[in-house]
């Protein structure tokens, strides 16, 4: 239960149901140019379709920060839980917006075109996923279920994302109600971890067996790069970011940010630079480092841009 007052102390309360407006004037445009947007209500960055253009999946749709220019959605702005980035697109679940024929919760989905469309996936209308995880490089996805629901038991559920088959796994006995983050390896999709309010946990058979990972400060972010795995240290008034080489065993402090009163949520690199990491606080900053982690600058700051 190390980080549980952390996440009580730092994350914002999340809303459920999806409530969205659209006041662009360029009605014939999927994205529509924005200036000084307010951001709030994130959750989940990234770079969907193997593009260099960053997206935020928020409460009333998907921002796109795109050459220093800022972009919102003037349709499909849903409620985007579990917002999980892959080479060909993206996988979300959460909630529709008001007024659209979609039901709620989503279950899970995907969209090929950074939501024009949208395909439905499993649970439709019945789940609303939190914690969803994909391979960049396969498709591949994963989705905690910590609850009964009529339609799955509890458990932790894998797709290899060419069929819509779902298995389940055991979770090695891994409360499920204590996961706060999932994050699955990019080319390798039976390597998984998971965050919890118990530590940090990592599998190499799709869940089935999990080692716990030590750390001496609580872990608040989750990132799989091809050789290794960033986590975020959260030490008071400063964060730390770290690599564990997954060969080697070896634990890397690459860099060091001051969060007053604030912590690491979201992280995500460029798919066409790996030099470049961003990340998204529980008070709604955005950082990004060009320089793989070693320095920081910000471009949200509590969510006003800067």
């Amino acid at each position: 239960m190390y980080i549980k007052k952390l996440y009580l102390l730092l994350l914002l309360p999340v809303f459920l149901v999806g409530c969205a407006s659209n006041n662009s004037s360029n009605k014939g445009e999927y994205f529509s140019k924005i200036e000084n947007p307010s951001i709030d209500h994130v959750h989940g960055i990234g770079f969907p379709g193997g593009q260099s253009d960053l997206f935020l999946a928020t409460h009333d749709g998907l921002l796109k920060l795109k050459d220093g220019q800022w972009f919102e959605t003037t349709i499909n702005n849903h409620d985007y839980m579990g917002f999980s980035p892959f080479k060909d697109g993206f996988y979300a679940s959460g909630h529709p917006e008001e007024g659209t024929n979609f039901k709620n919760p989503f279950g899970i989905i995907k969209s090929l075109d950074e939501g024009k469309t949208i395909e439905k996936m499993k649970y439709y209308g019945a789940i609303d996923f939190h914690y969803v995880a994909s391979s960049y490089e396969t498709g591949a996805i994963y989705a905690v279920q910590p609850h009964e629901n009529l339609s799955i038991e509890p458990g932790i559920y894998y797709n290899d994302g060419k069929t819509n088959d779902w298995s389940s796994s055991s979770s090695n006995g891994i409360p499920l109600d204590s996961i706060t983050g999932i994050a699955t390896h990019p080319a390798d999709s039976n390597k998984v971890a998971l965050l919890t309010t118990n530590g940090l946990f990592i599998s190499g058979d799709n869940g089935k067996q999990f080692n716990q990972f030590a750390s001496k400060s609580p872990i608040t972010s989750i990132y799989f790069a091809k050789d290794k795995l960033y986590f975020s240290s959260y030490l008071g008034n400063t964060s730390t970011l770290s690599t564990y080489n997954l060969e080697a065993k070896e634990t890397i402090e690459i860099g060091r940010v001051e969060l007053k009163e604030d912590a690491i949520q979201y992280m995500a690199m460029n798919p066409t630079n790996s030099d470049e990491i961003w990340f998204y606080t529980f008070k709604n900053s955005l950082y990004v480092s060009e320089d793989a982690g070693e320095s920081w600058s910000i471009k949200v700051e509590q969510g006003k841009v800067l």
